[in-house]
C-alpha cells in the first residue's frame, strides 16, 4: 500500500485492532491489528473523490466528502463482510 501521495483525513478506532483511516482520493484504509487493507473499491469507483468524514458503529461505516471534480456530495457506506 502506497501513501506517499495520501493524507489521512478521519479516522475511527473501535478497538486497537479495529481501525479505519480515510484520506483524499476516495482512499480508505482498514486496520485489524496485524495487517493494512486498503479499500481499493472506493478508489475504483471514484478517484476524484475526497472523503473528509466518518463514522462507524458495529458493522457498518459511512464516510462522506465531495466529489472534486464536479464539486457534489458522496456518501459512502459499508458493512463489514463476516
Amino acid at each position: 500500500m502506497n501513501l506517499e501521495n495520501n493524507h489521512v483525513i478521519d479516522y475511527e478506532i473501535n478497538n486497537m485492532n479495529d481501525i479505519f483511516y480515510t484520506g483524499r482520493m476516495g482512499n480508505c484504509v482498514h486496520y485489524n491489528g496485524s495487517n493494512y487493507n486498503e479499500l481499493k473499491d472506493l478508489y475504483e469507483l471514484n478517484s476524484n473523490m475526497y472523503l473528509d468524514n466518518m463514522d462507524y458503529n458495529g458493522d457498518i461505516v459511512v464516510m462522506v466528502g465531495r466529489d472534486m471534480s464536479s464539486g457534489s456530495g458522496v456518501i459512502v457506506r459499508g458493512k463489514r463482510i463476516k
